[in-house]
């Protein structure tokens, strides 16, 4: 049985769209093609909490009560070993911008 990565090559990339949060509220990152995996970064200055729900169907799935993992400033989180990831929701605490506060990245 191979694991994923054993040889992979291919770098991370964005999502195909999302962006950064102005305020308390959702916002949906998704990719076209389908990822073998992902990893959302909360960076350790952010000063926002994260609530992350992987596969959402779109922004109302994911809450301060709905959420796959809550991410604190300074953690990160991988997705689920074997799950295809077609998008990821986040419902932060606050403004953060995306690539200084927190990344959110896919490998396929």
């Amino acid at each position: 049985m191979s694991r994923y990565g054993s040889g992979a090559t291919t770098k991370s990339d964005a999502p195909d769209s999302g962006g950064s949060p102005s305020g308390a509220g959702a916002i949906l990152y998704p990719w076209a093609v389908n990822r073998r995996k992902s990893v959302i970064q909360n960076h350790p200055n952010s000063g926002i909490n994260m609530s992350v729900r992987f596969n959402a169907d779109d922004v109302g799935d994911v809450s301060l009560t709905e959420w796959d993992i809550v991410l604190l400033p300074g953690q990160m989180v991988p997705s689920p070993e074997g799950l295809y990831i077609k998008n990821v929701a986040i419902y932060f605490t606050g403004a953060g911008t995306l690539g200084t506060n927190f990344t959110v990245r896919g490998w396929d």
